[in-house]
């Protein structure tokens, strides 16, 4: 009776091992994990949010179709880097070591990429960037293979801005006010290598803090200089700040550029927001299938239209990483670069096909287009081709308006 019993306790045992095997090879292969870090609190966390709903809306895409590896699942598993590079730091730590993720998307912020960067280079995960334009972001991950930076770099978009103002307006003088950590500061010598050899002269620089309440002493002195141009660099929380406040200080130059990774929710509802002219990636009134599709899918996703670019990169970014993985047949990280790399696609934001930049074998997108606020909708108004309005330029005196 003890060895029946004891053989059957034997049995039962090699089972639940067998069992708790097949389960963990069968939760594996259910679900291709990948770990997403973006501010969903803080200064940023409207393109956050924005960005969330993007990646939701490609997994719907992908989950109703169900063509990633046969049917197999992706799980999202999003992290709030607050925009705070510790906090960022300790989100990859988390999704490496205790989620176990192998793929990384999402970022807006140059100063937390280049925090990320050390850490990265230890794991080693496939990085799927999508924000962090600076060239120190460039640097810090140098030829890295798992590396692949899908947002323009800085010298695409101050070359991209310089070609937009002369189909607007001309080369002319600029007043330059930028935030005063790495992604403001990096601009300034880029705007002298790049635009003053077409033609503009860079006449002042003015440093601020970003989120604070009070930037009329900045507004002022930009007031009192001769220029055409004011192009601020900051981030969506100083964005109705500088509106708000150029109206208050009767400050009204011949065009405002915002060059900032996303702007505030109810922005274009703002009066002080009518002719400001924003630098960015795409707006949703291009006329172009891939857009018109991802508006619908987002809309039906979400309950309401995108507002930011960042929709869209966080839509693109999951999507193409997807396809990767379905092209490579399988989640081997080298079959995966491989695909990423050979890969090319027509997307919202334009044709994407990886390639070498100064540093990064691995550059995405490399343009940027130019928008201005008119009647409270976003229209692009440069480069021509994309064009969806005519610029409003000069701007009326707020009096006028």
């Amino acid at each position: 009776m003890k060895k029946i019993g004891l053989a059957v306790l034997l049995v039962v045992c090699m089972l639940a091992l067998l069992a708790g095997c097949t389960a963990k090879k069968t939760g594996e292969e259910e679900a291709v994990k990948v770990g997403i870090i973006i501010p969903l609190s803080g200064p940023s966390a409207d393109s956050g949010q924005q960005m969330r709903n993007g990646y939701l809306t490609a997994l719907k895409e992908i989950e109703d179709d169900g063509w990633i590896l046969g049917g197999r699942k992706i799980e999202l598993i999003f992290e709030d880097g607050k925009g705070d590079p510790a906090t960022s730091v300790a989100a990859l730590e988390k999704l490496v070591t205790r989620d176990n993720t192998e793929i990384i998307l999402g970022t807006i912020s140059s100063t937390v990429d280049v925090a990320l960067a050390e850490p990265m280079s230890r794991y080693e995960p496939i990085f799927g960037c999508t924000g962090g334009a600076s060239v120190s972001v460039e640097n810090a991950f140098g030829d890295a293979k798992w590396f692949f930076h899908y947002h323009p770099w800085e010298y695409d978009n101050v070359r991209s801005l310089g070609e937009a103002l002369i189909e607007v307006g001309g080369p002319g003088k600029i007043v330059l006010a930028h935030e005063d950590g790495i992604f403001g500061t990096s601009n300034i010598g880029m705007i002298e290598d790049i635009l003053v050899p077409q033609g503009f002269e860079l006449v002042k620089t003015l440093p601020f803090k970003s989120g604070s309440a009070d930037l009329s002493s900045v507004l002022t002195q930009a007031k009192n200089i001769e220029h055409d141009y004011f192009i601020w660099i900051g981030y969506p929380a100083d964005a109705t700040t500088i509106a708000t406040q150029m109206k208050e200080v009767d400050y009204s130059p011949k065009l405002t550029v915002g060059y900032t990774p996303g702007w505030p929710d109810g922005f274009g509802d703002l009066p002080e927001g009518e002719y400001m002219t924003a630098l960015g990636m795409w707006s949703s009134s291009i006329p172009t299938p891939e857009t018109k599709k991802f508006v619908e899918d987002y809309t039906a996703a979400v309950g309401e239209p995108p507002k930011t670019y960042w929709a869209v990169m966080a839509y693109v970014n999951l999507l193409t990483i997807a396809q990767a993985i379905d092209e490579a047949g399988s989640t081997d990280k080298e079959a995966i670069i491989a695909a990423l790399e050979n890969g090319s696609w027509d997307t919202p934001l334009g044709p994407l096909k990886f390639h070498q930049s100064r540093t990064s074998p691995h550059a995405g997108f490399d343009y940027q287009v130019l928008m201005q606020w008119q009647n409270g909708k976003q229209e692009v108004i440069a480069p021509k081709e994309l064009a969806t309005s005519e610029a409003v330029f000069p701007v009326p005196p707020w009096g006028e308006r």
